[in-house]
């Protein structure tokens, strides 16, 4: 079930400025104690391209998961349908970042991963995960 409390989420990691709107969920991950966070965040487009000129760390590759395309708004889930098999989608024109500007050792542990800038529209897909 996803969340929308922006406060909630700033609990759990930094958010370099204050998104319009936000929609989060954390899961569990197979195999013990491990646990993972997802998030679509909503910044002014100014926002989102300052974003990617901060220093990120490792970027890695990341595609959206085909359940969360319905957090994003029609424009762009109209250019990138879910495929069939229901796996994840590769967003070409979205820009990748590293997990630092919103890795925050002091509120949690969800210091890996990496996120989607999608500079024109604002959003950043955030995918952030504990070891």
């Amino acid at each position: 079930m996803s969340n929308t409390d922006i406060a909630g989420l700033e609990r759990l990691i930094n958010l370099p400025y204050r998104p319009s709107a936000v929609r989060w969920e954390t899961s569990a991950r197979p195999g013990g104690n491990d646990w993972s966070l997802t998030a679509l965040l909503t910044f002014q487009p100014r926002e989102a391209q300052a974003l990617l000129a901060a220093p990120s760390g490792d970027a890695g590759s990341l595609r959206v998961a085909a359940e969360h395309l319905a957090w994003f708004p029609a424009a762009v889930r109209d250019r990138h349908p879910a495929p069939a098999d229901g796996g994840a989608v590769a967003m070409p024109e979205a820009r990748p970042l590293g997990p630092l500007p919103f890795a925050a050792v002091s509120k949690s542990p969800l210091l890996h991963g990496a996120a989607l800038v999608f500079p024109a529209e604002g959003l950043v897909y955030l995918v952030l995960y504990t070891m």
